[in-house]
């Protein structure tokens, strides 16, 4: 932790190194530090982060104020000659949507960038007050869309009451779906965040642009989907190898099925991860030979996880298929006794009996749908809503 009174003094004498607002203690109560400027204006800002009232003579703007929370967000930004610095903002959340940024740091392009990933992270439920840590007048104008990514994923981590992990830089430009599109000076914005005394420890950057090779803590990203995992898995151990191993998973996922299939995998790494591989069809680009082999793995997975009989029977896994003639899906649910419900569905043109075989062999539940034969797109939803009204929850 840093005192206060150091802080001070450096900015008194020209150092702007950046140092967490969460590693600096604020002044013992009862003291009164008569600071101008900058120095005056990040403690004002230190105590909204520590969750204190601002005094009334605060220089801050006053809807600072209506603020419920806040969360530093630390920006790498590049200048006109390609010079990359950190420029850490303070992002408060507000119950209302508006959006209230302050003025004179921003183009009117980087500001309706912010704008815009400010809102995708608040989806309609809350909005939010950004203002940097250094006064606007002391800056130099900030350009690009390069913001969006950061400012939408502290959004959403803050509407959520998640949080972003320390020491996590990223970079590049979001769209109203969520996608990561490419941003750049992406190497000189890694070379700058991995500098100073708090290195970033996870570097995120759009996977569209060119590849940082042997970069430590570097990895491309798609979408903010992939950015959630990466972040919920940044409190568990291994968070960071994890990162690292993220682009080659992509490319290659019967890697990443191997590895889930290990015994000291912990058992939330392995269901962020293959909800990522569903939401990311990664399976896609897998040859049926090694989906067999990854089926396998899975396999050894569920055995680990499922240590006895009695968790097993508490967990349902229907495999709906359409030559199925003795067993209903009507006949599954009503047995009962269970506490959760998984559904596979087949894709277009259906499982082979070989896979069919398999599912059943692994405990899973093959059922019928019924007589008609339902496309790829409707028979989950179909299956899910049966489960739902066996389950009283369309009451």
């Amino acid at each position: 932790m840093h005192s206060w009174q150091e802080i001070s003094m450096g900015l008194r004498y020209g150092d702007n190194a950046y140092i967490p607002l969460s590693l600096i203690r604020l002044p013992a109560q009862g003291t009164d530090p008569r600071e101008e400027g900058d120095n005056l204006r990040l403690l004002h800002l230190l105590r909204l982060f520590r969750g204190q009232p601002l005094p009334p003579e605060s220089p801050l703007p006053s809807y600072c104020r209506s603020a419920v929370d806040w969360l530093e967000v630390p920006l790498v930004v590049v200048d006109g000659r390609g010079t990359a610095c950190l420029l850490p903002v303070l992002l408060g959340r507000l119950k209302e949507t508006d959006i209230l940024i302050e003025e004179g740091w921003l183009t009117p392009r980087a500001e309706a960038a912010a704008r815009e990933a400010l809102a995708l992270g608040g989806q309609g439920e809350c909005g939010f007050v950004l203002l940097p840590l250094r006064s606007p007048g002391s800056l130099q104008t900030v350009d690009g869309p390069s913001l969006g990514l950061p400012l939408a994923v502290a959004a959403l981590r803050q509407r959520t009451g998640k949080g972003l992990p320390a020491q996590t830089v990223m970079t590049g430009e979001v769209d109203a779906a969520g996608h990561v599109l490419p941003v750049a000076h992406v190497w000189e914005k890694w070379d700058c965040a991995r500098k100073g005394q708090y290195p970033a420890q996870l570097f995120l950057y759009p996977a569209g642009c060119p590849p940082l090779d042997n970069a430590p803590c570097a990895v491309p990203v798609k979408s903010l989907t992939e950015i959630e995992t990466l972040l919920d898995t940044a409190s568990l151990d291994g968070a960071i190898c994890i990162a690292h191993r993220l682009s080659a998973w992509r490319d290659a996922p019967e890697n990443l099925f191997s590895w889930l299939a290990l015994p000291d995998t912990p058992q939330e790494m392995r269901r962020l991860l293959l909800r990522l591989m569903e939401r990311d069809h990664w399976c896609d680009r897998m040859s049926e030979a090694a989906l067999t082999i990854a089926l396998g793995g899975l396999d050894r997975m569920w055995q680990h996880i499922c240590k006895d009989r009695e968790l097993c029977t508490r967990f349902l896994a229907l495999f709906p298929y359409e030559n199925e003639k003795t067993q209903s899906l009507r006949a599954c649910l009503s047995a009962g006794g269970y506490q959760s419900v998984s559904i596979m569905t087949g894709p277009e043109g259906g499982f082979s009996e070989d896979e069919v075989a398999f599912a059943g062999q692994n405990g899973m539940k093959i059922c019928s749908l019924g007589p008609r034969i339902l496309r790829c797109e409707t028979a989950p939803l179909c299956a899910l809503t049966a489960v739902l009204y066996a389950a009283g929850a369309l009451d």
